[in-house]
């Protein structure tokens, strides 16, 4: 038995891996052809094109992760079943589902890789891919958004701070813009500047342009690196509203959890929470699915019954996944109910079809 479930793992090991390289590939030239009209535009450096697509590489390979483990898992049953392997330990007195003991080590293996890459590889090096784009790439286009699509404020009792975003790995603000006000909620100072960094104990705004607003006009001066006088510390920022899908999965999980002490609203981060997780349970899932589909008795042994009633399966079970995100993400349901009930329903599903294997 040893050896069968060493087998069955190596098989649908090279083929999960195989299938992944290649979905990555078609992802990255998909991805490449959707920016290069943007890159001809700008007339970007290809040295920084090229590092920008390197870095969004681990985002493109943790999407088709889970597509690429259920295909070459569905993948694996189809060639034992051309090679009569099945039939072969089936007469040997050994089911079909002595399969599932080696996929279920490979399932796990697979989701907890998937985890550990998103949070360890992928969110950072996608965070830096985005600085490339917006400092390096898009910095040249006039009236150009923020590098997330979105704005983030902070206010204290005489400042006011509007960032494209903050990253609280590097302790950085990007495209901010500082505001002083003074008695009566009149407008002092005005600090633009490329970035606002914690460093030496201090907010430092590099490339600033401030603005004075005086009674006799408005003073206009730049300065390479100037104190913007922010009393804050990083560790202030805990409770910030970063955007969710860029902070670490331990990280998130603090924040929801102060904000909650502070009774602010957690929903977003929450469902990114609640997501994250579910991701790695959908990879897991995937593999049990090939196992299942590639060895129905209704699809087995034929190669384009089991591919075709595979991929169809995969993409009913991850439609109704998308649509149970879409409808938590709208607030139509709770992150608890939205979330688990895909998966609630392609368990008994699966579990069904688990009586009809050959």
């Amino acid at each position: 038995m040893r050896i069968l479930y060493r087998y069955v793992f190596k098989s649908a090991w090279d083929y999960s891996f195989l299938a992944l390289i290649v979905c990555a590939v078609i992802f990255l030239t998909a991805d490449f052809f959707e920016k290069v009209d943007d890159l001809i535009e700008l007339k970007a450096d290809a040295v920084i094109s090229a590092q920008y697509f390197l870095y969004r590489l681990p985002f493109m390979v943790s999407h088709v992760w889970a597509p690429s483990v259920f295909t070459g898992t569905i993948v694996a049953m189809v060639v034992f079943h051309h090679r009569k392997e099945t039939v072969a330990i089936r007469a040997a007195g050994i089911g079909s589902r002595a399969y599932f003991v080696p996929v279920f080590w490979f399932a796990l293996l697979s989701a907890l890789s998937f985890f550990a890459f998103r949070e360890v590889v992928e969110k950072p090096l996608f965070v830096k891919s985005q600085e490339v784009w917006t400092k390096g790439i898009h910095r040249h286009k006039s009236g150009a958004s923020g590098s997330f699509g979105q704005n983030v404020w902070y206010a204290t009792g005489d400042m006011i701070i509007r960032a494209a975003f903050y990253d609280p790995s590097t302790r950085t603000f990007y495209r901010v813009s500082v505001f002083s006000l003074g008695e009566g909620f009149t407008l002092k100072t005005r600090m633009d500047a490329e970035s606002m960094r914690w460093s030496g104990g201090k907010w430092v705004l590099r490339n600033a342009t401030i603005f004075e607003f005086r009674s006799d006009g408005v003073f206009i001066q730049g300065k390479p690196g100037y104190d913007a006088g922010f009393k804050e510390e990083p560790d202030d920022f805990m409770n910030f509203r970063f955007l969710p899908d860029v902070l670490p999965f331990w990280k998130l999980y603090k924040v929801v959890r102060l904000m909650r002490s502070e009774g602010l609203g957690t929903e977003p981060y929450e469902v990114e929470l609640f997501t994250r997780l579910a991701d790695a349970l959908w990879v897991f899932t995937a593999c049990f699915l090939g196992v299942i589909i590639g060895n129905h008795r209704r699809l087995a042994p034929h190669a384009v019954k089991i591919l075709a009633g595979g991929f169809s399966a995969y993409g009913g079970f991850f439609g109704l996944y998308q649509a149970g995100l879409a409808m938590t993400s709208a607030n139509l349901l709770p992150v608890y109910l939205g979330i688990p009930c895909p998966f609630i329903l392609m368990l008994f599903l699966s579990l069904h079809w688990s009586r009809s294997i050959v």
